[in-house]
């Protein structure tokens, strides 16, 4: 795993899995718990997870029901940011 030039050492990426419940609130709460300790998360999703939405309007739900002021999409995987 190669780390980001900003990332210090001994600090990693946190990652959260939303599985085939989708976006529930227990994730949610999970999510602004990491972002305000860790100031940032991923947030990887399964395709089941998505159901008839698409990947971009469940980012967007999730950004806006965690506060989070950045969030970027890369495949199935979130990154936001606090």
């Amino acid at each position: 795993m190669s780390r980001s030039s900003r990332e210090k050492p001994g600090e990693q990426d946190i990652t959260v899995r939303v599985g085939k419940k989708g976006v529930t609130p227990e994730l949610i709460a999970e999510i602004r718990t990491i972002l305000r300790k860790h100031k940032k998360v991923n947030v990887k999703m399964l395709k089941s997870s998505l159901g008839e939405r698409d990947k971009h309007q469940v980012t967007e739900e999730i950004r806006s029901k965690t506060k989070a002021r950045k969030a970027s999409l890369k495949g199935h995987t979130i990154r936001l940011q606090q």
